[in-house]
C-alpha cells in the first residue's frame, strides 16, 4: 500500500501544479455513501454499511479527468447464533474518468480504476473471545454516475464497483464537488 500511495501523492501533486495553468482543471469532493459488503467464507447474505469517501481530481479535458479517492466503507456486521464479525474496509484508488454531457448542467460519467486498501475485521464467537485481523485489498474498480452543475459546484450521484478476492464491495452515494 506505501508504493500506491507515494505514487497518489506524486500524481496529485503534478495535478496540483498544473491546475493553475489549466482552467477549471482541478476539483475535490466528499461523499456519503452505502456500502454493500458480500464476502464469500463470512455466509451469503450481504451487510451494509454506512461510510464517507473524499476525493481529487483533474480535468484533462471537457470529457476527461483523472481521480484519486479514499474510501471508509463504516462497520458492517454479520451475526449467526452465538458469533458475531465486524468488517471495515478502507482504500485509496486512482481512476479515470469518462463524462458524456446531456446538457449544459447533467453529465453521465463512467469511470476505472485501481484501489489499494485493507480490510479490518473483528469477530466474537460465544466461548471463544474475540478475534481481530486485517488483510491487505487491491484490484479493480468500476463506476458509474450523474453530475449536475451549479456554477463551480456539482452533486454527484455515482455507483461503484471494488473487486476483491474474497467477494464484492459496492457503493452508492451522494457526492458534492466543487471546482477551482
Amino acid at each position: 500500500m506505501k508504493s500506491v500511495s507515494i505514487w497518489l501523492v506524486v500524481i496529485l501533486a503534478v495535478f496540483v501544479v498544473n491546475s493553475a495553468q489549466a482552467e477549471d482543471g482541478f476539483y475535490t469532493g466528499a461523499a456519503v455513501q452505502r456500502t454493500s459488503l458480500d464476502v464469500d467464507y463470512l455466509s451469503s447474505d450481504e451487510a451494509t454499511a454506512t461510510g464517507g469517501r473524499f476525493y481529487v481530481g483533474y480535468a484533462i479535458s471537457p470529457r476527461f479527468a483523472v481521480e484519486a479517492a479514499y474510501l471508509n466503507s463504516g462497520w458492517a456486521t454479520w451475526t449467526a447464533p452465538g458469533a458475531q464479525v465486524d468488517l471495515r474496509a478502507t482504500a485509496l484508488s486512482l481512476s479515470f474518468l469518462g463524462s458524456i454531457p446531456l446538457s449544459d448542467r447533467f453529465h453521465l460519467f463512467g469511470k476505472a480504476g485501481y484501489y489499494d486498501g485493507e480490510a479490518d475485521y473483528q469477530a466474537w464467537a460465544s466461548g471463544m473471545g474475540t478475534y481481530v485481523f486485517s488483510e491487505d485489498l487491491d484490484g479493480v474498480t468500476l463506476g458509474a454516475g450523474v453530475r449536475y452543475d451549479v456554477g463551480r459546484f456539482s452533486w454527484r450521484l455515482e455507483y461503484d464497483w471494488y473487486n476483491v478476492d474474497n467477494g464484492t464491495a459496492d457503493t452508492l452515494g451522494l457526492a458534492a464537488q466543487i471546482r477551482f
